[in-house]
């Protein structure tokens, strides 16, 4: 670089580090940070850093003397792993295994200004590099995505924690190289995912692009008490991390990329290849500094790489792996059948043959087979994980006029609806509420009986490991809040509706009783039925409600209750055996044969 350049580098320099926002953010004066920075001996040393890769020890080297000035003093392990500790707690304030260092906010902010300056300026110089560089995505594929806010404030998190100078100084005084696994994984992702989208599949490329940039973010919240179990926990700190900033759909993908996620049917596209990227970029030995090179495999060779490395691996636990390992093979495969370049040679789709079917042999024709199974589950879980694009289903749903085609709705919900989010959970639980205002009775009783199975299948469990004393609340509203209000909106309905709908709901609420008991875990059948037995307490009901009390009370079982609840229904049916109400008298009737 000439001496005008590096003058007007200089410049550029100085003035990102005088604007008022960095100023105000850093607590720093204009006038100090001017004071620091001598133009002669600035001006030699960036000759060094403007060219080849930058070192964050020599961006450092030029610092430090304006950095002990703002601190005070100067760490006595050093600026680097002071700087490192100081970042992480910044993004993971429970590190309290890590000393506090809010002295130095004012030398970091300076320090991380500068390295952020020097690495733009080193990736408009040096050509792309898949372990070092993200590729995130562009302002036109933003434009494609419903998650384009979410997105830009995933960006946004990511350069307020200046993560990507947390990965270059880690390369630097670490063993492991997180920044070329990481970089590699969103590189792999997003290689695949652009050609995917050529090909037709529905990929969202923001969606993918934050998720696997983001997905071992976690591993820098495992205390060092947690160092061995690191590989299981990073995942919760991972989607500590994405809740905190509110990042709900690219944390989902990010925090659930574990190979043992592939044994689960509910995959995304998106969640399909975060796990195949993240299979195929591992560790490839140490140089002779005892730094982790990091390597790109094939899916066989991952394979077996991984078979080294597992822990306690039995016949079992291979098996397993085996099986997992066959469905990214098949998911691979199927990219292959699209004309996706998987080893990286290229971003252009390859030229598939085009081949008669009746030609096919039996292997082919079992792996056209697979292939058609895949697309058919990315393009249904692409609808069903999307809310806009399920709330258009449902929106279908409630415009059709022929029972048959709702019919058909409530058997594609039956089937799906372990897939669905809490929230699309909710909205269909809504509709299955309407229908059991349906003029068509087989609707109502199949509505009632889905919506019984969906309450009592409404709880997330947390699939991963949660570190000591971590309990996780996954949603605001769980199953047991769920079914108090479906009950008070079964048995008390808004006076606006008319009484003979009222009556069709009242006859449904025995269906949705009997499917909740059936279908939720044995020790939860109490919880569910304490609160339909507080109904039971009540003697002022009028005669339908009563009715539809005593209509249900068969399904409750009595075995469940005590002594003292067994009384409570006693009670009930012996004060309405006065009503002179032939419903009533055949329903208690009924309950005493």
């Amino acid at each position: 670089m000439d001496k005008k350049q590096l003058q007007l580098t200089y410049k550029e320099l100085q003035n990102t580090l005088t604007a008022r926002d960095f100023l105000q953010n850093a607590g720093l004066h204009k006038k100090d940070v001017l004071a620091v920075m001598d133009k002669g001996v600035w001006l030699e040393a960036m000759e060094k850093l403007t060219t080849g890769e930058v070192s964050c020890r020599n961006v450092l080297n030029l610092c430090s003397p304006a950095m002990e000035s703002f601190a005070g003093s100067k760490p006595k392990d050093g600026w680097l792993p002071a700087l490192y500790g100081h970042m992480i707690r910044k993004i993971y304030p429970h590190r309290d295994d890590i000393p506090a260092t809010d002295q130095y906010d004012k030398a970091a902010a300076f320090y991380l200004e500068c390295l952020r300056f020097f690495l733009k300026k080193e990736k408009e110089r040096l050509p792309f590099s898949r372990i070092r560089d993200f590729d995130f995505a562009t302002e036109e594929e933003l434009a494609e995505s419903p998650y384009e806010e979410e997105y830009r404030r995933f960006l946004q998190c990511f350069s307020d924690a200046y993560l990507y100078e947390l990965m270059r100084i880690g390369r630097e005084i670490m063993p492991f190289d997180m920044l070329a696994h990481v970089a590699g994984v969103h590189h792999i992702a997003m290689h695949i995912a652009r050609q995917l989208v050529k090909t037709g599949i529905p990929v969202d490329l923001p969606l993918i692009s934050g998720a696997a940039a983001a997905h071992d973010i976690g591993k820098y919240g495992c205390r060092e008490n947690e160092v061995r179990r690191i590989p299981y926990l990073h995942y919760y700190y991972t989607d500590l991390w994405c809740r905190v900033h509110e990042l709900p759909n690219i944390g989902h993908i990010a925090a659930n990329h574990s190979t043992w996620d592939l044994e689960l049917e509910n995959l995304t596209v998106e969640s399909l290849i975060l796990i195949y990227a993240d299979f195929r970029v591992k560790n490839n030995g140490y140089d002779e500094k005892g730094k982790e090179i990091m390597g790109f495999y094939s899916l066989a060779s991952s394979f077996a790489v991984i078979l080294n490395k597992l822990d306690n691996v039995d016949t079992a636990k291979e098996n397993r792996y085996r099986h997992v390992y066959s469905r990214l093979e098949d998911f691979e495969n199927y990219m292959k059948a699209l004309g996706v370049n998987v080893d990286l040679t290229s971003c252009a789709l390859q030229p598939i043959p085009q081949r008669n079917p009746a030609l096919l042999n039996i292997d082919e024709t079992v792996d056209a087979f697979k292939n058609i199974a895949i697309d058919h589950n990315i393009r249904l879980m692409h609808k069903l994980s999307r809310e806009l694009t399920f709330g258009d289903i449902l929106e279908a749903a409630r415009s059709t006029r022929n029972w048959k085609d709702t019919r058909a709705y409530l058997n594609i919900f039956a089937e799906y609806f372990t897939y669905m989010n809490q929230r699309q959970k909710q909205m269909a639980m809504n509709f299955l509420y309407d229908l059991m205002f349906h003029r068509e009775g087989d609707i109502r009783r199949q509505a009632a009986d889905l919506l019984g199975n969906m309450i009592a299948h409404y709880d997330v469990e947390y699939g991963k490991e949660l570190p000591q004393n971590v309990n996780v609340i996954l949603d605001e509203t769980d199953s047991f809040q769920l079914w108090k209000r479906y009950l008070d909106r079964i048995i008390l309905p808004d006076h606006k509706v008319i009484d003979r709908h009222r009556r069709w709901l009242g006859y449904c609420l025995k269906r949705v009783v009997i499917s909740l008991l059936e279908n939720c875990k044995e020790e939860q059948r109490k919880r569910y039925v304490v609160p339909l037995l507080a109904y039971y307490q009540e003697l002022g009901w009028i005669d339908e409600t009563a009715f539809i009390l005593l209509d249900t009370m068969p399904s409750i079982p009595m075995a469940l209750l005590d002594d003292a609840e067994r009384n409570v229904c006693f009670r009930f049916m012996e004060h309405f055996a006065s009503r002179d109400v032939l419903e009533i008298q055949a329903a208690i009737f009924a309950e005493s044969v």
